[in-house]
């Protein structure tokens, strides 16, 4: 069991969102309120400890984890079989949910279970996953709640280095490349000027921008 095994690796997250904490319970148990800020499409084989949740973004990239912690409104954790980063190699996600003030801290601890060297590089890449889908998960929750949102994504390639690649998109979208999270900037989309705000912003690695909508963005 994890529980009595020492995590090859670990790391955490966090984000405040502004509503009681079984709207952010309902996101995070239910395929449709997970459908609306994780992947694009998402199921449950039911309730409970030993339950499976399902998560696809396409036929290359669909799993299963399984519900190994459930306690309605307050933790629920998943666990993966992590087997292609060495035997018996465990991927744990667990999320847990407090009162703040009249809203809810919701926190992720993900850890990776086994020897391999291979959960360094895979530990770095989810660090800016799970900061993009926490705020994703915030501005369902807060502004979008009930409601079905749609996901549009491309990966492409590119002959730059992941500074410089960094540098030539913010500069063609901002006109900067010294973004904070919280800033209010012009956005340039299709040859027009958009108002927004810089919801991320990690140097030389992601950025994420809001248009239009309220609130201010989330702090990691």
């Amino acid at each position: 069991m994890t529980n009595d095994r020492k995590p090859a690796r670990q790391k955490s997250w966090d984000v405040l969102v502004d509503a009681p904490a079984e709207a952010v319970w309902e996101a995070l148990t239910t395929g449709e309120g997970l459908a609306n800020w994780f992947p694009p499409v998402a199921s449950t084989s039911g309730e409970g400890v030993g339950s499976g949740v399902t998560f696809s973004w396409g036929e290359a990239m669909t799993w299963t984890s399984n519900v190994s912690v459930w306690e309605p409104g307050r933790r629920v954790q998943w666990m993966d079989d992590a087997a292609h980063m060495g035997p018996g190699a465990t991927l744990v996600a667990d999320w847990t949910l407090e009162a703040e003030g009249g809203k809810t801290r919701v926190r992720l601890v993900q850890s990776g279970f086994g020897d391999d060297v291979s959960w360094d590089g895979f530990f770095e890449g989810t660090d800016i996953g799970w900061r993009y889908f926490l705020i994703n998960l915030k501005r369902y929750v807060e502004d979008h709640r009930g409601r079905q949102r749609m996901l549009a994504w491309k990966r492409i390639s590119c002959g730059l280095s992941r500074e410089a690649a960094w540098k030539l998109l913010a500069q063609s979208l901002v006109g900067s490349a010294g973004l904070s999270a919280g800033d209010a900037v012009s956005l340039r989309v299709g040859g027009a000027s958009v108002p927004a705000s810089v919801e991320m912003a990690v140097a030389g690695r992601a950025m994420a921008f809001r248009i239009g909508g309220r609130g201010p963005a989330p702090r990691f």
